[in-house]
């Protein structure tokens, strides 16, 4: 009786340790998970928002052009020279790919304007909000 007793006890006190090693290494993955989430480079999107420009759900290749709506010479070419290149890939690597335009002067370029000027060079582009860029990281 006494070397059941025993068996029982080893193996409850292991089972109950590798519960406890589970839920610690459980934790520890959610706390990394929440500080790769803080470490995030993000800009303020519409109304506010955040926006992470770089997410690891979110599995396309950001390619970030910063410009100006009303830039005369150097933007127009440089976003012709992108737009091209996205032309050039097939579909399915197009998909993979978010080109995103964000401006340098949001107290002339309204929302409207950056997004109309950069789906001009490609309908794929996506336009941030003109407010002050706040970099996080």
């Amino acid at each position: 009786m006494s070397k059941t007793w025993s068996l029982i006890l080893v193996v409850a006190f292991s089972l109950g340790y590798g519960v406890k090693a589970y839920l610690d290494a459980q934790q520890e993955v959610t706390a990394q998970s929440a500080q790769q989430k803080a470490d995030m480079p993000m800009v303020t999107g519409e109304g506010g928002k955040e926006v992470a420009l770089f997410h690891p759900e979110d599995p396309r290749i950001n390619v970030l052009y910063f410009g100006f709506t009303r830039c005369p010479d150097v933007c127009p070419t440089s976003l012709a020279m992108l737009s091209a290149a996205l032309k050039q890939v097939d579909e399915e690597t197009l998909n993979k790919i978010r080109p995103i335009f964000i401006t340098l002067d949001p107290e002339r370029d309204s929302g409207a304007d950056s997004d109309t000027y950069a789906k001009y060079f490609h309908p794929n582009f996506e336009a941030m909000p003109p407010m002050p860029i706040r970099l996080r990281h």
